[in-house]
């Protein structure tokens, strides 16, 4: 069995804050999913923010990656959350 990708907490200071989160984009876009922008993470008013057109696969993220306690995965709101920097990458329905 492959080790699981640990995925590091937010950096402190940063000018792309959300980069520790690429590769867990990167691998849903390699599963077949694909984002609202050209750009993977857009700065919105609230934050920094990836949209994807389909529901994330959460089995798959939880089998491939070990997350720090402060990236939230919320199944329920189809959504992970850094929770140290408010960096959002939500799922399409």
């Amino acid at each position: 069995m492959t080790p699981k990708e640990s995925i590091k907490p937010s950096p402190d200071d940063s000018a792309r804050p959300f980069e520790h989160l690429l590769p867990i984009v990167e691998a849903l876009l390699d599963e077949g999913n694909t984002s609202r922008h050209e750009d993977l993470f857009v700065l919105e008013k609230d934050g920094w923010r990836c949209e994807l057109h389909d529901p994330i696969d959460f089995d798959f993220l939880e089998k491939r990656f070990d997350f720090p306690d402060s990236i939230r995965l919320s199944p329920q709101h189809g959504s992970i959350l850094d929770e140290h920097s408010w960096i959002e990458i939500q799922g399409g329905n």
